[in-house]
C-alpha cells in the first residue's frame, strides 16, 4: 500500500505550531507601545554660566567662560549659543572663549530629558588702550611731510612702552610691514603703529612726489554750496575743485586715508574725515586739506550762511536753540531740553498769536543782515495761501507749560513748510513720541534737523523734502529715538 511521506513531518510541526502559539497566548509579550508611559522629565539641577568659578551675567570677549551643571541625575553635554543661535565652531564644549559682543547662554541637554539653558551673559568688547606716544614720519633723522620716490622713510614711535610693529600705507591701502619703506610710487603715504591691546595710531600723511613727473599748478579744495568748507554735517554732497587750467584731472575721494569713491561730487554718508585727490597722467597726484564730517547733528553752526540763534523767556530761561540756514530760509538744526516735570505740568491753551520774526528780541534779524545786507527772516504772512502749514520744529506742545514759554515757540525761525498731513499727522505722531520719552526717561534732548530739500518754493523759502528728528536720554547720552519724516506732497 502507497504511504505519503510527508504525512509524519506535517503533523509534527502542526503540534508544534499550536503548543507555541498555545504558549503565546498564556504568556503575552509586553506591547512596545506600552512600554514608556508618562512625559520626559526635566533636569534637576541649574546650568549657569561661570568665570573664574563664580557665576556671572556679564562678561567680555577673550575672556574663557565655562558652563555648569549642579544635578546628579545624569550626565550633560553643552551647547553655546549667541544672540539665540547655537555657535557653530567649537561651541560643543564645557569652556568657551566669546571673540564676538552679543548675548550667550548655554544648553545643557541629556538623553531622555528636557534641555534646560542657562540665563544669559552679555559680553562686550574689551576696551583697547590709547597709544600716548607719538607717530612719525622722518627722512635723514627729521620729521617731514613730503618726500620724493626713492628715499627711504622710517617709522618712529615716541614711547618705548609697549613695544609697537609699523604698518606702511599708500593711498590709505596697507602695503608693507617693517620700520623703514622706500616708496616706488608717488602718492599719499603714512605708517600706523600697533599692539597689542591698544587702538592702532597712525602717523600725519606724507605726500610722496616723483621728480621725473610735472606738478600741477592749481589748488585742489573741497566745496560745500560752492564755498570751500573744513567740516561739513553728512548727507551734503560735497564738491571736488580743481583751480589749474595746466591739465584735466580726475578725482579720487578718501574717507580717513582709504579710497572710497571717484567722480567731482561725493555725499558722506557717515562721520569721517575726507579728502579728495586729483590726478592727470604724467603728473604727481595732489591731495586737498582735509574735511571733518560729523553727524548734522552735532556739527557747530559753520557752515557758510548759517547763524546761531536761540530764545529765551522773561525769565533768562533758555527754552530752545538752533542753526538758522539762511540759504534756504529756515532752521536747519534746533535743539532743546524736555523733563518729565514740564511735560506733566498743567497746560495753557494753545495762544491765538502769529508767527513773528522778532521772538527772539530781533537778535538773528540783525545778526543775519549784518553778513548779509538787506536780508529778513520770513512773515506769517509769506506762508499765507501756499497751501503749506507753519511747521513748528520746537513745538507749542512741549513748552505749554506757560502762555509765555508757549508764545514763544511762534518765531518764523522756528518752522518750515510743511503739508498738512505732514504737520497734523505724521509729523505730530513723532512729537507726541517724544513727550512720552520725556516721561520715561525723566530728562532728555531733542535734535531736529532739515537739510534736504524740494525744488518746491514758498516765497523766498525752499520747501523741505523730509525732517529728522532725534531724541537722546541726558543720563546716558544714548540715543534713543530716530526718526525721518517725508514732507508728503
Amino acid at each position: 500500500m502507497y504511504k505519503p511521506k510527508n504525512k509524519i513531518p506535517i503533523i509534527l510541526v502542526s503540534c508544534l505550531a499550536a503548543f507555541f502559539l498555545l504558549l503565546s497566548a498564556c504568556n503575552p509579550e509586553p506591547s512596545t507601545t506600552t512600554a514608556i508611559t508618562g512625559t520626559t522629565p526635566d533636569l534637576s539641577g541649574d546650568v549657569t554660566i561661570t568665570f573664574n568659578r563664580a557665576v556671572v551675567t556679564a562678561s567680555q570677549t577673550g575672556r574663557q567662560l565655562a558652563a555648569d551643571y549642579s544635578g546628579t541625575d545624569t550626565v550633560v553635554t553643552f551647547q553655546w549659543n549667541r544672540d539665540g543661535t547655537a555657535v557653530a565652531s567649537g561651541g560643543t564644549g564645557t569652556l568657551y572663549t566669546p571673540v564676538e559682543e552679543g548675548s550667550y547662554t548655554v544648553t545643557a541637554s541629556a538623553y531622555g530629558y528636557k534641555p534646560k539653558t542657562s540665563a544669559a551673559v552679555i559680553v562686550t568688547k574689551v576696551p583697547l588702550l590709547t597709544l600716548n606716544g607719538n607717530v612719525t614720519v622722518t627722512l635723514d633723522g627729521a620729521v617731514v611731510t613730503s618726500s620724493h620716490t626713492d628715499r627711504q622713510l622710517t617709522a618712529n614711535y615716541s614711547e618705548t612702552d609697549p613695544a609697537v610693529t609699523f604698518v606702511w600705507n599708500k593711498d590709505g591701502a596697507a602695503v608693507v610691514t617693517g620700520t623703514t619703506y622706500t616708496p616706488e610710487e608717488p602718492g599719499t603715504y603714512s605708517v600706523t603703529a600697533r599692539a597689542t591691546g591698544y587702538t592702532p595710531k597712525t602717523s600725519a600723511a606724507v605726500t610722496v612726489t616723483d621728480p621725473s613727473l610735472l606738478y600741477l599748478n592749481g589748488n585742489v579744495t573741497v566745496t560745500l554750496n560752492g564755498s570751500v568748507v573744513s567740516t561739513a554735517p553728512t548727507d551734503r554732497q560735497l564738491t571736488a575743485t580743481y583751480s589749474g587750467t595746466d591739465t584735466a584731472v580726475t578725482f579720487h575721494w578718501n574717507k580717513d586715508g582709504t579710497a572710497v569713491s571717484d567722480g567731482e561730487t561725493y555725499t558722506p554718508d557717515e562721520p569721517g574725515t575726507f579728502t579728495v585727490t586729483a590726478s592727470a597722467e604724467n603728473y604727481n597726484p595732489e591731495t586737498s586739506d582735509a574735511v571733518t564730517v560729523v553727524w548734522a547733528y552735532l556739527l557747530p553752526c559753520d557752515l557758510p550762511n548759517h547763524f546761531a540763534f536761540d530764545v529765551s523767556n522773561s525769565h533768562a530761561e533758555l527754552l530752545y536753540s538752533g542753526c538758522y540756514d539762511a540759504i534756504h530760509r529756515g532752521p536747519h538744526r534746533v535743539e532743546y531740553i524736555l523733563t518729565k516735570e514740564r511735560v506733566q505740568a498743567p497746560s495753557v491753551t494753545r495762544p491765538s498769536v502769529q508767527f513773528r520774526n522778532d521772538r527772539d528780541g530781533g537778535v538773528l534779524q540783525n545778526l543775519i543782515q549784518s553778513h548779509i545786507p538787506g536780508f529778513t527772516l520770513p512773515t506769517h504772512s509769506t506762508y499765507t495761501g501756499s497751501g503749506y502749514d507753519r511747521g513748528h520744529m520746537a513745538p507749542n506742545g512741549d513748552f505749554n507749560d506757560t502762555e509765555e514759554n508757549a508764545t514763544l515757540t511762534f518765531f518764523t525761525g522756528n518752522i518750515w513748510p510743511q503739508t498738512p498731513h505732514c504737520n497734523q499727522v505724521t509729523w505730530l505722531a513723532t512729537e507726541n513720541k517724544t513727550r512720552t520719552l520725556a516721561v520715561e526717561y525723566t530728562t532728555i534732548k531733542v535734535i531736529l534737523i532739515v537739510d534736504e530739500f524740494s525744488d518746491k518754493t514758498v516765497g523766498p523759502i525752499q520747501v523741505p523734502s523730509n525732517f529728522k528728528r532725534r531724541v537722546f536720554d541726558i543720563a546716558s547720552d544714548e540715543l534713543i529715538y530716530e526718526i525721518d519724516i517725508d514732507n508728503d506732497f
